[in-house]
């Protein structure tokens, strides 16, 4: 039995999404429970297809799939995983138009970002398609223990939980790291956006997959999540989501002492000294915080900028941020969509009217709507708070949406600080001409990643995760692959 359903399509596209139920073992399954969820599309609120809600029994199923294909994937030659990754590379390069489609419809951003993000994705394939037949371990010699080996095998059978603002591309780090280590891995989507992540399923499957090396289960964290990380024969877990998930994630977890790795978001600051190029800045701020609505975990969240610059970095601002466009993401002149869901809508909202209550803040500029924006979608416009007091709870806690708080500092030691004041530590970026500046500044922010002239880029190769309350272990590079892989040392006497 297959289940398909094609409940609406986009207003201006001709073309329907139909995705058929879970993917486990290599192909599209009902859930046990029978039951559906309906994925909106977040520009009109509109239902744009349906996914079943997995049961603990469809998890269970799912979960003993991947160990069977474990034995089989992990066996084969790291040449040959590689070609299964190129493989679905170029497959989803090959399809990119179709699916970046898809992804806007579930999550709302202009279809630009939509075809970078789908592009992202084939690239850390790529990534670490190149690197399979590097794994290795280690070799030592004495007289007194003989030959020592240190050999690196794949864990067994992994978990993946990611969010809706960039699954596509999360999706990539996760499976692409383990799949590449030899893992199989049961992938959980956010229910708001979990159509793009099945294709791609179904795309790494096609590619030449053991059927079960990549299995796909959709519905709520409270059944599925936790049920992943429960399960017995789960050897590791990944989770990129809040940071009251993750923390409730790992008390789950640690009575079997699973490996974890935790990507919980962050208030990253911008800092923009006196002596940079307040243009270059302005369009990195723009950039850096509406790309994706704001809806990214390492994106512009807190503006320091110099006292001797602020007004007219305000200025150049405020006229920059007249150019956004928001509205339907699949407009061609659409330059900002809609936030992903009405809850998140809500929350971001509230931490603006918060801070305006509580006179923390000035709300100095609001974008308006374009003709493209239905009134029923989850649009916010581009706001710019200024004088935001540094105790501010909008300075504080992330927030995922098109705000822009900014407050000036007088010396590098307080931008130091005021980038250094919050439970977070993910991301933050520099903006100078003076390299002592960045020596200065770059040592001392506590966080995972620092930018210098320049905020969001990522590439597949650089580790990416946090410090403080922004989580443990690392996305990307060759470092994330330490989630994946165990070390086994074995002692030869001759």
């Amino acid at each position: 039995m297959q289940h398909s359903v094609c409940l609406a399509r986009h207003k201006s596209s001709s073309e329907y999404f139909c995705i058929m139920d879970m993917r486990i073992g290599g192909t599209f399954l009902p859930s046990e429970s029978g039951t559906f969820f309906s994925v909106l599309n977040p520009a009109y609120n509109m239902v744009c297809d349906t996914a079943p809600v997995s049961s603990y029994a469809d998890v269970h199923h799912a979960v003993e799939v991947a160990d069977g294909a474990f034995s089989i994937w992990s066996e084969e030659e790291p040449i040959s995983r590689a070609k299964v990754l190129f493989r679905a590379a170029q497959r989803v390069r090959d399809d990119s138009t179709s699916l970046s489609s898809l992804l806007t419809q579930e999550q709302g951003k202009p279809l630009r970002e939509s075809i970078n993000e789908i592009q992202g994705f084939a690239r850390v394939l790529e990534y670490y398609a190149s690197i399979c037949s590097s794994i290795h371990g280690d070799y030592s010699y004495s007289k007194a223990y003989g030959h020592s080996f240190v050999v690196k095998q794949p864990i067994g059978v992994c978990a993946a939980i990611i969010p809706w603002n960039v699954p596509a591309l999360i999706m990539g780090w996760k499976v692409g790291s383990a799949l590449a280590a030899g893992c199989s891995v049961v992938l959980k989507p956010a229910s708001t956006a979990p159509l793009t992540c099945l294709r791609l399923g179904e795309i790494l499957d096609d590619s030449g997959l053991p059927p079960g090396a990549l299995n796909i289960i959709t519905g709520p964290g409270a059944v599925v999540g936790e049920a992943l990380a429960a399960h017995p024969d789960i050897a590791a877990v990944s989770f990129t989501g809040e940071i009251e998930t993750g923390k409730h994630l790992a008390q789950k977890i640690s009575p079997s002492l699973k490996r974890l790795t935790l990507e919980l978001g962050g208030s990253d600051p911008m800092i923009v000294c006196a002596d940079a190029s307040i243009q270059k800045a302005v369009a990195g701020a723009v950039a850096g915080r509406f790309f994706n609505c704001g809806q990214i975990c390492v994106s512009t969240k807190r503006l320091l900028v110099d006292a001797s610059i602020y007004d007219r970095f305000i200025d150049e601002l405020m006229q920059a941020m007249k150019h956004i466009v928001p509205g339907d993401g699949m407009h061609p002149k659409t330059t900002m969509g809609p936030l992903n869901n009405h809850a998140q809508k809500e929350a971001v909202s509230k931490q603006v009217q918060d801070t305006i209550d509580a006179e923390q803040g000035t709300l100095s500029y609001q974008g308006t709507m374009s003709e493209h924006a239905d009134p029923n979608g989850f649009f916010l416009p581009p706001m710019l708070l200024t004088d935001v007091s540094p105790d501010a709870s909008i300075m504080q806690q992330e927030v995922f949406g098109p705000v822009l708080p900014i407050c000036p500092f007088t010396s590098v030691d307080e931008a130091i600080d005021l980038a250094n004041s919050t439970r977070y530590g993910l991301g933050a970026s520099i903006w100078t001409n003076n390299m002592e500046t960045v020596h200065n500044i770059a040592p001392a922010i506590r966080s995972g990643i620092v930018w210098v002239n320049q905020h969001l880029k990522i590439p597949p190769e650089v580790p990416f995760g946090g410090v403080k309350e922004s989580g443990f272990g690392r996305e990307n590079g060759y470092q994330a692959l330490d989630h994946y892989l165990v070390e086994k040392s074995v002692l030869i006497k001759l």
